[in-house]
Order: C-alpha cells, then structure tokens, then sequence
C-alpha cells in the first residue's frame, strides 16, 4: 500500500484545515482562532485545573467545583480568541465577563461542526483531567498519613527494641516470649482506632 506523501498531507490540511476569523460582539471585533495546537489544549487544562484547585485568601489550597464552568468559561476566551486575559492578576474579574456578558455563548455558537466537536472533546477531557489530579491528590494525602503512621509504628518497633535488650539474661540472649510480646503490642495498636494518640501515649520504660 503506497502512503501518502508529506507533501500530499500538507495539501489536504491546508485545503480543509478551518482558518482564523472574527466576529463581532457589543461593536468590538473579536477575533477567533478555532484550531487549537497540543499545547494551547493543555493550556486549556491548567487554565482550568489553577482555578478549580486553588487557594484562598488565607493562602489555603482547597477544591473549588463551583469554579469549574467559569474556568472552562475564561480558558474558552483566552485560547480561542484575542481577547486578553491577565492571569497574573486577580482572575475574578472576570467572572462577569465569562459568564454573563454574553462573549463566551458568541465565541462557541460561531464554530462550525468540526470546531464544535473539537471544542466539546477538549471540555470533557479536561473533566477527566481534573478528576485524574483529585484523585492524585487523594492519593498523597493518603500515602503522606501513612507515612507519619508508619514512622511512628517504626519509632514504637525501635522502643520495644530497647526494652527487649533490657531483658537479655546473662549469656546474651533475648527471651522470645518478650519479643512476640512486642510485636503483639504494636499488631494491636495498628489494628485499633486512633492509632496516632494511641502510639504517641505509649510509652516503653527501658
């Protein structure tokens, strides 16, 4: 089977590909770029991912769904349009503009089929984008907390180390029944709740 060539692969791009345009909106010409690039899409993403998880006024990151549309909204205008947007800035200003001037429902409706489609994949991609980073998130919160258990467990192992030494009899050996004593304990602690106060209130007297 014979491929097509570079060249003929140009051809056909630049035959079909759909070009920059503008439109206009309350007496501004807007103009819209509708084929976004790889890296423009993933702009589009981050664009939306700073905004849904992000922090507060007292410098608190958290999860903030309510700011999913307006997010998807705002990356929509400064990806596809010339419209500007300062993202060094307090992004909230431009809350009305995204969601009640009327631009962004301009800027879709003028996209044909193909941009619609394009436009409609990058909306839900960027969805499962984010909740692939929650759940990342979600992840390390979990892995962060058992890590803080697991060096607590290990300091209560390190403890009861000291005091089975404290038990060698007088040719140097350990009594076994200490030992699955001890390890019995710490079983206990890690399979009971509020394992945490429960391994900081232990204590070992060596």
């Amino acid at each position: 089977m014979k491929k097509l060539s570079l060249g003929k692969q140009a051809e056909i791009v630049k035959a079909t590909i759909p070009q920059p345009y503008t439109i206009e909106f309350e007496g501004e010409t807007i103009e819209i770029n509708p084929v976004l690039g790889l890296g423009q899409k993933k702009d589009f993403t981050e664009i939306v991912w700073s905004l849904y998880y992000n922090a507060d006024k007292d410098g608190n990151f958290d999860f903030r769904p309510y700011t999913f549309d307006f997010a998807t909204r705002l990356a929509t205008i400064y990806c596809y349009t010339n419209v500007k947007i300062d993202f060094a800035q307090d992004v909230e200003k431009y809350y009305p503009l995204a969601q009640y001037s009327g631009l962004y429902e301009a800027i879709v409706e003028s996209f044909d089929s193909t941009i619609t489609r394009d436009h409609k994949t990058l909306m839900e991609s960027t969805e499962k984008y984010i909740d692939r980073k929650c759940a990342e998130l979600a992840n390390i919160d979990a892995f962060t907390a058992k890590s803080q258990i697991d060096l607590l467990i290990e300091s209560v192992l390190t403890k009861a180390s000291v005091l089975l030494h404290s038990f060698r009899d007088e040719n140097g050996k350990v009594d076994i029944k200490e030992v699955f004593a001890a390890v019995s304990d710490v079983k206990k602690l890690a399979d009971q709740d509020g394992l945490v106060g429960k391994i900081l209130d232990f204590r070992f007297q060596p």
